[in-house]
């Protein structure tokens, strides 16, 4: 299970990896991130983004994009930490 220790770990480690600032591509090539599958998975978060504001009749401002994209990317990279502190307890 996630939590918050674990989190903040992968933040911790996020932030070894790159520095502060939110370097993404920096984190996917240190972690192996497959682009490809990265790349699905972030079209079905970013659909499911717009069909829920379809569905409220709230627009998604072109300003919020960058934000939303910054935000599934760090949350799938925490994901992506933990996953892999996670196996390591177990081996």
């Amino acid at each position: 299970m996630i939590g918050a220790k674990e989190i903040e770990t992968a933040e911790r480690l996020l932030r070894i990896v790159v520095g502060d600032g939110m370097d993404v591509q920096g984190q996917f090539k240190h972690y192996r991130v497959d682009r490809i599958a990265y790349d699905k998975f972030h079209q079905e978060m970013m659909s499911i983004v717009i069909r829920r504001a379809q569905q409220t009749r709230v627009p998604v401002h072109g300003e919020l994009v960058p934000i939303l994209n910054t935000i599934i990317a760090h949350h799938f990279l925490v994901g992506v930490v933990c996953g892999i502190q996670e196996s390591k307890v177990h081996l």
